[in-house]
């Protein structure tokens, strides 16, 4: 059965159509996220499809509603290619969640029912029938969807894989703005992106994806398949080799890299409420040239995505490799243009020390694998042969 067929035998769910886009948005622009002491919500320009491509290969929206018809609720599942262990395997990324206080009480118990039915049965499914895994990610303070998620009468398991940060820049401490990083990095240079760098850039994204538990599928440079390099070609607005920010040592081999991109002219971020610590700073910054932080407004934020360390260098070396980076990139006038630099970050004691130098919050979460609980597949558990790291782009979740 198709996922039409799936979604028939429930009164309040439908998959989502191009003409469902304008309400969508307004339901969306209503739902307001806590995120460490801000209040958000998004906001998006023109059609929501178009953010879904930067995200999945596939993407398939449903919506929830009440009997009026009107919507109260919302979900996306996009699948791609991952390395999972090393292997190659389609994944389904369940994102977005949101159900209002106002979706009556039989919307709500069928949406539950939902995703035990399609985890139970996804190998009958068409569009999903090649995807064994499943996984999301849960913001550590969303209390009342981890309290939902974890009751016994919840017809899904959530199986905590590993802990992350989102981790949001907005400046330098006044010490660092003064004297500089203090790093020493005779050893490696830092430089932009060459259109000869691509096939060194696509094995390093290859391989340093390939050793982790749970990585995005860059193939092999010289591969023919359909990637995430040619998808995200084809799929991001102006991606572009030559806006890669690269890290070599001295013979000459890739050992980081960083896309710094930004999805703002589909998907903004709004601040709804601030404490009043961000919006002072955020006047200290303007004094500086930099854009203030304003309620009601959109926050423009720099996301690091492929934000990539060789995973054999070791914290020195990755802290003094960060410090030339970050000395790099506020050199080029960059970071005065957003409000904050956003990536993901997995507790790396080297992240965390150069972290030191910055004033930034952390938004802490945790990304779980998603299985029903009388049909499971390999459960992903971390394990020594592979780098406890998963590809996890802020920019696009």
């Amino acid at each position: 059965m198709n996922f039409e067929e799936f979604f028939s035998r429930y009164q309040h769910l439908r998959l989502a159509k191009p003409e469902d886009n304008d309400a969508i948005i307004t339901f969306l622009k209503s739902i307001s996220m806590r995120m460490t002491n801000m209040t958000l919500r998004y906001e998006f320009s023109g059609s929501i499809w178009k953010f879904l491509d930067f995200q999945g290969e596939r993407t398939h929206v449903v919506v929830m509603e009440n009997d009026d018809k009107t919507i109260h609720g919302y979900g996306v599942l996009s699948i791609r290619k991952y390395y999972i262990f090393g292997k190659i395997h389609n994944a389904v990324y369940l994102s977005d969640l949101r159900v209002a206080k106002t979706l009556n009480p039989d919307a709500k118990k069928e949406w539950k029912q939902c995703m035990g039915d399609g985890l139970f049965n996804y190998k009958k499914i068409d569009e999903i029938n090649d995807s064994p895994y499943f996984y999301s990610a849960v913001l550590s303070k969303n209390v009342k969807a981890l309290s939902v998620f974890n009751k016994d009468s919840f017809p899904a398991v959530f199986h905590p894989i590993m802990k992350y940060r989102a981790v949001s820049i907005l400046g330098r401490k006044l010490q660092t703005y003064l004297l500089g990083f203090g790093h020493k990095t005779p050893q490696f240079t830092v430089m932009k992106a060459k259109q000869s760098d691509e096939h060194k850039l696509r094995k390093f994204l290859s391989v340093q994806n390939k050793r982790k538990i749970w990585g995005d599928y860059f193939a092999p440079p010289e591969s023919s398949d359909f990637d995430e390099w040619k998808r995200r070609v084809q799929s991001w607005d102006n991606f572009n080799i030559t806006d890669f920010i690269l890290v070599k040592d001295s013979k000459d081999k890739i050992i980081f890299c960083t896309y710094p991109w930004s999805p703002q002219v589909t998907r903004r971020l709004v601040v709804d409420r601030a404490p009043l610590f961000y919006l002072a700073l955020s006047k200290l910054f303007k004094l500086v040239g930099k854009i203030p932080i304003l309620t009601g407004k959109p926050l423009k934020v720099l996301y690091l995505t492929h934000f990539e360390m060789a995973h054999e260098l070791d914290e020195t070396q990755k802290s003094e490799v960060l410090k030339g980076f970050f000395n790099y990139l506020y050199k080029t006038g960059t970071p005065k243009l957003y409000h904050s630099m956003t990536f993901c970050d997995y507790y790396d004691p080297a992240i965390s020390s150069v972290l030191k130098k910055f004033i930034c919050f952390n938004t802490p979460a945790q990304l779980y694998q998603i299985y029903a609980k009388e049909n499971h597949p390999q459960i992903i558990e971390l394990d020594e042969n592979h780098v406890s790291k998963m590809s996890f782009e802020a920019a696009i979740v």
